[in-house]
């Protein structure tokens, strides 16, 4: 694999995910500078109600959706979720000078999912030189106490 082929190949992910995709998710960086567990309880567990993000950035993307699964709690409330894959060009994020965290928020669908893994193995060809990309993975989150600044509605 050669430099050249390989930026042809990025090219045509990029074109693809661009022109043909059209999907795009939002990112709410997760600013741990500004995040402190207040107790006991949510250092050992990990939830934080006091989380902080930064403002949304779009990000052209291709998604893929898990079917929603539904828990019952004795029977007086449900809860839907799903877990997300979001594909990000390396590209992309360089133009955005973004990099994604563990921790951070996707808004896709009017649904929102907290990232729990990050890999950044996909190649061209199985050759560590050529990578290309992010795959993000997240489940869904809810979002009841946390502050994130608004989105327009018709950006969702």
């Amino acid at each position: 694999m050669t430099p050249r082929s390989a930026h042809f190949f990025e090219s045509i992910t990029k074109e693809y995910i661009y022109d043909v995709m059209g999907q795009s998710v939002y990112i709410y960086p997760f600013v741990s500078k500004k995040s402190s567990p207040s107790n006991k309880y949510e250092k050992i567990y990990g939830e934080n109600s006091s989380l902080q993000y930064d403002e949304a950035i779009e990000i052209p993307c291709k998604v893929s959706l898990s079917p929603k699964n539904t828990n019952t709690f004795e029977e007086t409330y449900q809860e839907t979720y799903s877990d997300i894959e979001v594909f990000i060009l390396r590209e992309t994020l360089k133009d955005l000078d973004f990099t994604p965290n563990i921790g951070d928020i996707i808004v896709f669908q009017r649904l929102y999912y907290e990232v729990f893994e990050i890999d950044d193995t996909p190649m061209y060809f199985g050759s560590p030189e050529f990578k290309f990309a992010f795959n993000l993975r997240g489940h869904t989150k809810r979002v009841d106490n946390l502050d994130l600044p608004m989105i327009e509605d018709n950006d969702v």
